[in-house]
């Protein structure tokens, strides 16, 4: 396991480099295609934002509207397709200031967890409005971070009446903006300080967007992480298969001398079989010269390893091999082969082959 740790730390180097190229090739080969679906995932897609009046009546900002407009037409009014520029789009709506009332709270450091519920308990002294009559919203001042951390924190509030933004919400649905946030915005602009009221075709972009983001990001992670893992893996069961390899290469190193010694061995028992044998196999010539009948001609025999091959012409084969296991250096005697058929006293010779096991013995 070591050895296979080792081997993929010494190869991460050229791995990374090969994640780095081909990342940057990626990126310069497809960006034309993912820069859009970024920008959708990262919600980078431009977003509507007007402006409430006291009235009721929506604009737009000056810095939105500057560049579109006609220098006829009043700055602060809306365009005639307004409500096609919001399709699709989420909206936000800021109060106009003289509608939103901000109140700074002061709340000890260990309400900040549940920090709604502790202003919605002091709205009820201080708000000038009944909480069920009003909407709000809180932040920290960031004269804060300079307090320190045993001072207790202020907060800032801004409070609106509740008829204004659901007024303001109805109108919104009706001209056929879904996804619509209201709030307010001290510089005009975006993002909202405050966030009043959330539409729920804006919860569920919103919610929809971290889906998206999520798959994407996994899609993006499972992708990147195939190639590296494929390698290791690759990799790993190299390694493995090496290890093995050395393992059964190992045990056959083991085994090799003793196969080395049996062959040794055997080489040795046949010389030494053949240099006892040798002078022994005059007792079994004696023998053949002795059994076989006198019109028996030899034409070859051989003898190796124990056996004893006879090959000869004879007029009775049959009658030969009979005799030849009355001798008491040979056994198994048997006729394997005879060319022709007629046989008798006076019949032509045939030729016979025949085998034969011999036990040699010591010369009496």
């Amino acid at each position: 396991m070591s050895r296979i740790l080792s081997q993929l730390h010494s190869e991460w180097p050229r791995v990374r480099m090969l994640i780095g190229l081909g990342l940057r090739w990626w990126w310069a080969e497809l960006s034309w295609l993912v820069a859009p679906l970024f920008r959708r995932f990262g919600h980078h897609a431009e977003s509507m934002f007007l402006i409430a009046n006291t009235d009721g009546k929506l604009s737009t900002p000056v810095s939105v509207q500057e560049d579109r407009l006609k220098p006829s037409e009043n700055i602060l009014s809306l365009p005639a397709n307004w409500q096609k520029q919001c399709a699709g789009r989420q909206t936000f709506i800021s109060l106009d200031a003289e509608q939103v009332m901000r109140l700074p709270i002061t709340l000890p450091r260990t309400a900040l967890p549940s920090m709604k519920k502790a202003i919605k308990y002091k709205l009820i002294t201080e708000s000038p409005l009944p909480l069920d009559q009003l909407c709000f919203d809180v932040r920290i001042m960031p004269q804060n971070h300079a307090r320190g951390k045993q001072h207790d924190v202020i907060t800032d509030v801004a409070i609106c009446r509740r008829s204004t933004v659901e007024a303001l919400d109805k109108m919104l649905e009706a001209a056929g903006v879904s996804a619509s946030v209201v709030g307010f915005s001290s510089d005009a602009k975006l993002p909202l300080d405050f966030t009043f009221l959330t539409s729920r075709g804006a919860r569920e972009a919103h919610a929809s967007l971290r889906i998206n983001r999520f798959l994407a990001m996994s899609a993006f992670l499972i992708c990147l992480s195939v190639f590296p893992a494929t390698y290791f893996s690759a990799r790993w069961l190299t390694a493995q298969t090496h290890s093995e390899i050395h393992t059964v290469r190992e045990s056959q190193d083991d085994l090799m001398p003793l196969y080395e010694q049996r062959a040794i061995i055997q080489a040795a028992h046949h010389e030494l079989a053949n240099y006892i044998a040798a002078p022994r196999l005059i007792n079994v010539l004696n023998d053949l010269a002795h059994y076989l009948p006198h019109t028996t001609w030899l034409h070859m025999v051989r003898y190796e390893n124990g056996a004893l091959k006879i090959v000869g012409y004879a007029s009775a084969p049959t009658v030969a091999a009979r005799l030849l296991e009355r001798s008491s250096l040979v056994t198994e005697v048997k006729l394997d082969t005879v060319i022709g058929t007629a046989e008798g006293q006076d019949s032509a010779p045939v030729q016979f082959e025949l085998s034969t096991l011999v036990q040699l013995r010591a010369s009496p």
